[in-house]
């Protein structure tokens, strides 16, 4: 993040004063911003970070509410699952694909969405695992989850 920052704004200074900039700024962020957003997505949802609302899981009984949970869950995985195949397509085209200036083959980009979507799916397979397995957190109103 902090070399995509300092490049970005060593460009813009640059082309203020010499109305030319560096080339290579524009196109490492079609490298780099996906993994940090991708890897943010990770790092949420493992701790349980996502933006949630809550408001029926919480009017319900903890019976109910690991039902909910549940279901979120299987269609989390499902979503996560999907996204992976139909990444495919994406990744094969990108490989034939280079950055002008940089020279990296644009799949190092767009790896990033299958990469992450493929550790959410581990993440929401493990809650479910955690769900099915009756976990006590439930019983005290703290959700293993996100809903998200």
């Amino acid at each position: 993040m902090g070399v995509m920052f300092t490049l970005l704004l060593l460009n813009v200074v640059l082309r203020y004063i010499f109305t030319t900039g560096i080339p290579m700024a524009y196109e490492i962020h079609a490298v780099l911003l996906p993994w940090l957003v991708a890897g943010g997505l990770v790092v949420a949802a493992a701790q349980n970070r996502n933006i949630a609302v809550t408001l029926l899981p919480d009017l319900v009984s903890p019976e109910f509410r690991r039902w909910i949970f549940i279901a979120v869950q299987v269609v989390l995985l499902i979503i996560a699952v999907a996204i992976v195949w139909t990444g495919q397509p994406i990744l094969r085209a990108s490989t034939f694909q280079s950055l002008s200036t940089l020279g990296v083959k644009q799949v190092w980009g767009y790896a990033s969405l299958p990469y992450s979507f493929a550790c959410v799916a581990v993440i929401a397979l493990c809650d479910l695992l955690r769900l099915f397995l009756r976990d006590e957190t439930l019983e005290n109103g703290t959700a293993p989850t996100s809903l998200s």
